[in-house]
């Protein structure tokens, strides 16, 4: 979505039509992304979200990474207010 023309304003209309479609209270949204946290957050920023975990997927045990472009991978969890309340209850 951020690779071609028009990335910037088809990205804001991805997260924000993923926002309207999940769950009114308990909504996940999972983005896996080679991205930094601190360049992303702008996309996750607009919409009302309840917060935004990030998780940096780990490499490969001889240290080398996982992913062909040799650099670090991310998870971001995008989540309403009570998915989150839910998953600390488990």
């Amino acid at each position: 979505i951020l690779c071609g023309a028009g990335s910037v304003a088809n990205a804001r209309s991805m997260m924000t039509e993923c926002f309207r479609l999940l769950n009114k209270e308990s909504g996940v949204m999972m983005i896996i992304s080679s991205a930094r946290p601190e360049d992303r957050a702008v996309y996750f920023e607009n919409d009302a979200w309840s917060g935004v975990e990030n998780i940096k997927l780990p490499s490969t045990e001889d240290g080398k990474h996982v992913n062909r472009k040799k650099t670090d991978s991310y998870v971001y969890i995008l989540y309403k207010q009570s998915w989150r309340t839910q998953v600390e209850t488990f």
